[in-house]
């Protein structure tokens, strides 16, 4: 059997700086979603707005700033929790791809969000288990 966490492509997704990438591609999918379905005035432009402030936090938090990795650990793992709770509650059955997809990218927010704490307790469970070196 093959194990999932010790595959290159998950070495990759769980290094700090790809689930950051994600965590700002995801809401520049949803700005553009919303964009196309016809979200206007305010509401677009306050995603515009959210979708910049987490870009400067992703800055920040790359440059190893406390402050940067703090906001977007929590940020991203608050993400995380309310889109597998909608995932497993309110995504209907019938919408076959929709329900696995959100719980999948849910749980990968969850864990991209214990990553990015910067917890010295967690450095041992880091190195441990989820080494984040290539």
């Amino acid at each position: 059997m093959i194990n999932i966490l010790k595959s290159p492509i998950f070495s990759l997704l769980k290094k700090p700086s790809s689930i950051l990438m994600v965590h700002i591609l995801f809401r520049a999918l949803q700005l553009i979603s919303a964009a196309i379905y016809g979200e206007k005035g305010n509401v677009l432009l306050a995603r515009f707005g959210g979708l910049l402030l987490y870009s400067v936090f992703t800055y920040m938090a790359l440059k190893k700033n406390k402050i940067g990795l703090w906001i977007m650990a929590i940020s991203i793992f608050v993400t995380g929790v309310g889109g597998f709770i909608t995932g497993i509650f309110f995504v209907s059955m019938s919408q076959y791809l929709l329900k696995p997809f959100s719980i999948i990218i849910s749980a990968y927010f969850i864990l991209g969000g214990i990553i990015l704490l910067p917890l010295k307790r967690k450095q041992v469970i880091r190195e441990k288990y989820i080494s984040t070196e290539a």
